[in-house]
This record gives structure tokens, C-alpha cells and sequence, in this order.
């Protein structure tokens, strides 16, 4: 009889997993779940629930298969979870109250048509980015937010490092297209002339 009970994890792999945890927590996990809660427009204090959610749902789902990989692939690894943590958290935030956007209780030192403009890029930026494939919005998480190569994204995902690079340009110019020319002079992203 095949039981559905997981197997206890072995000592090799608590080991593996510890240390991975003291080499990687505060100076890449922390750092990027705060990108990644900034990107999601949550406030600063979730990313140490990202972080936190990320390495137990990789120990109970997946440690077993990671523990005798290579940093690189646990990190990617890890980056995926925490992307898909921060996407969820802003999801349940985005359920309770839809009209807000950026649900950070951090006071922002802006003058008004700054925070104004900030504001709408995101708007424009969430809206863009929802219009995205799943695999695009990954691959421009995992480049922008959790700070992968090519090469670290490709060994995750198990694309070719060319594709890769062909998702991320096809994403970048789509996202480019979704958002409006103005707003694009405003921030100082186009190479065409703000007109008066």
C-alpha cells in the first residue's frame, strides 16, 4: 500500500535547508521580497511574510528535490514562490478594497504632481501588466524584480536562454505599447520630445 503521507525529511536535507536559509535570508530573500512587495504595491512590512511563506512552501513542497542543487536553481526557485506569494497578497488586498492601488501606509515624501503622476504610472503599469501572459509576467518579474540573468531564468523555467530573451523583448515592447505616449515622456522613458 502506497501511502499519501510524505516522507520525513532527512538530516542532509534540514542541513542543506539551514544553511541555505543563514547564507541567503537577509542579503538576497529580504532584499527581494521587498522589491517584490513594491512591485505589487503592498506595504514594506509583508516582504518578510513573502520571504517567510517562500521557504515553507519550498520545504514542504519541494526541498527534497532542491536540497543537492545548486544555489543558483534554489534562488530561482525560491524567487518563483515569492513572486507568486506577492501576486496572491496583493490579490486578497485588491479583493477587500479594488480601488486601491498602491496600499502601502508609508508616508511618501513626493510633492503633489509627482505622487499624482507616480499613481498613474502604476496604474498604467498594473493595467499593462495584467494584459500579459502568464509566462511573460514571470520572466519580467524574475529579470526586473528578483534581479535574475538570462541564464539563472532559463535554468528555472527550463526555456532556452534564447527564449528567454525573445519573452522578456516581446513583454518589454507589449508593456510599451499598452502605455500611453505622454505618460511615457513624463517619466522620462521615451526618446520622443515632450510637446507644450
Amino acid at each position: 500500500m502506497i501511502s499519501d503521507e510524505p516522507r520525513p525529511p532527512t538530516l542532509a536535507e534540514r542541513d542543506s535547508f539551514e544553511k541555505f536559509v543563514r547564507a541567503y535570508f537577509e542579503i538576497r530573500l529580504i532584499p527581494t521580497a521587498n522589491r517584490y512587495a513594491a512591485y505589487r504595491c503592498l506595504p514594506s512590512s509583508a516582504a518578510n511574510d513573502i520571504a517567510a511563506e517562500a521557504l515553507a512552501r519550498i520545504w514542504e513542497k519541494g526541498w527534497s528535490a532542491l536540497h543537492r542543487k545548486s544555489d543558483d536553481v534554489r534562488l530561482a526557485s525560491t524567487f518563483t514562490y515569492m513572486e507568486n506569494i506577492a501576486r496572491e497578497m496583493q490579490r486578497t488586498s485588491m479583493r477587500s478594497d479594488p480601488r486601491r492601488l498602491d496600499l502601502r501606509s508609508e508616508p511618501v515624501d513626493y510633492r503633489l504632481e509627482e505622487a499624482v503622476l507616480a499613481r498613474s504610472a502604476l496604474k498604467f503599469l498594473a493595467s499593462a501588466l495584467q494584459e500579459l501572459s502568464d509566462e511573460q509576467q514571470l520572466i519580467i518579474s524574475l529579470t526586473s524584480v528578483a534581479g535574475l540573468n538570462h541564464i539563472e531564468i532559463a535554468a528555472r523555467t527550463g526555456l532556452k536562454v534564447s527564449n528567454v530573451g525573445t519573452i522578456l523583448h516581446r513583454a518589454r515592447s507589449q508593456l510599451k505599447q499598452s502605455i500611453p505616449e505622454e505618460l511615457l515622456i513624463e517619466l522620462g522613458i521615451s526618446t520622443k520630445t515632450r510637446q507644450l
